[in-house]
C-alpha cells in the first residue's frame, strides 16, 4: 500500500502541473484576473506593490544609514557635558525600496534619527555610577536639536557600557528617557528603568 502511494504521488504532482480543469484549485482560491470593465485609473488601486522609478515592483527592506554630520554634533554636546570617554554615532532607521527586478535601493524612506552610544567605565557592577553616567549621556542628547533631524519620530538610544570584564547594554526610545529623568530619576533607579 505504501510502495503505491510512494507511486502515485508523482504522477498526481505531474497532472496538477497540467492545469487540467477537473484538477484547477475553486474559485475563491485563485488568483484573481483583472476586470477589463474597469477604467484603467482603478487598475492602481488593486496593485498592493508600488512601482520604482526604474519599473518593477517595490520591497522594502528594514536599514540604517550613517549620520556622520548628526554624529559629529552629537560628539560636540557629548565633550560639551564632560563626557570624553563616551563614543557616539547617529544613524538614520527606516526603508529601503528594493527594485525587486534589478535587486537595487532606489529610495529610501527614513523614520527616525537613532543614536549609538559607548561608554568605558571603571567597574560595570556600580549601578549608581552607570546612572549618573546614564543620566548625562541622556541629558547630552535631549540638547541636540532632534526635530531637525531626519524622520518622522523621536528616535532609539542604544548605550553600551564596558569595562575590562563585561558589558550592560540599553536600547530605550529617546521620549522614555525625557520621561524618566523628568520625574526625577537617577543612578540606580534611572538605569532599571531604562532596562
Amino acid at each position: 500500500m505504501k510502495r503505491s502511494l510512494c507511486l502515485l504521488l508523482p504522477v498526481l504532482v505531474a497532472l496538477t502541473a497540467c492545469r487540467l480543469p477537473w484538477l484547477e484549485l475553486p474559485a475563491a482560491m485563485r488568483t484573481p484576473t483583472p476586470n477589463p470593465a474597469l477604467p484603467p485609473q482603478n487598475e492602481a488601486l488593486l496593485t498592493t506593490t508600488p512601482e520604482t522609478e526604474t519599473g518593477g515592483p517595490c520591497a522594502y527592506t528594514w536599514t540604517t544609514r550613517s549620520l556622520p554630520d548628526v554624529s559629529e554634533e552629537a560628539t560636540a554636546a557629548f565633550n560639551r557635558a564632560g563626557l570624553y570617554h563616551v563614543e557616539v554615532k547617529a544613524e538614520a532607521y527606516g526603508e529601503n525600496c528594493v527594485n525587486t527586478l534589478t535587486k537595487s535601493a532606489t529610495s529610501f524612506t527614513v523614520m527616525e534619527t537613532d543614536f549609538r552610544v559607548i561608554a568605558k567605565v571603571e567597574d560595570i557592577q556600580d549601578q549608581d555610577a552607570l546612572g549618573g553616567i546614564l543620566y548625562r549621556i541622556i541629558e547630552a542628547l535631549l540638547s541636540l536639536p532632534l526635530d531637525t533631524y531626519p524622520g518622522t519620530r523621536m528616535g532609539y538610544a542604544g548605550v553600551r557600557f564596558t569595562d575590562d570584564v563585561g558589558e550592560v547594554n540599553l536600547w530605550f526610545e529617546l521620549q522614555a528617557g525625557r520621561e524618566a529623568v523628568e520625574q526625577g530619576l537617577r543612578g540606580a533607579a534611572l538605569l532599571e528603568a531604562l532596562r
